[in-house]
């Protein structure tokens, strides 16, 4: 786990950013639903599932170990 904890700490910096960004993506949809937004909205998304299986791959020990042990 000490190799991959710098790997996971920056994918998951990253992450965080992409959750912050697109909950001001939803707020924006929410008033003013143009498609040119919502398709923003849905690139952060996608972006987001990215970025998460890239934890997966890269750092399995502790993607392990944070969605299955520590519940």
């Amino acid at each position: 786990m000490k190799k991959e904890y710098l790997t996971y700490a920056l994918i998951n910096s990253e992450i965080q950013t992409l959750n912050d960004i697109y909950s001001l993506c939803s707020g924006l949809v929410l008033a003013n639903p143009t498609k040119e937004n919502v398709d923003s909205c849905n690139f952060v998304y996608k972006k987001i599932e990215y970025k998460i299986d890239e934890v997966k791959k890269k750092s399995p020990y502790i993607y392990f170990y944070t969605k299955y042990i520590s519940e």
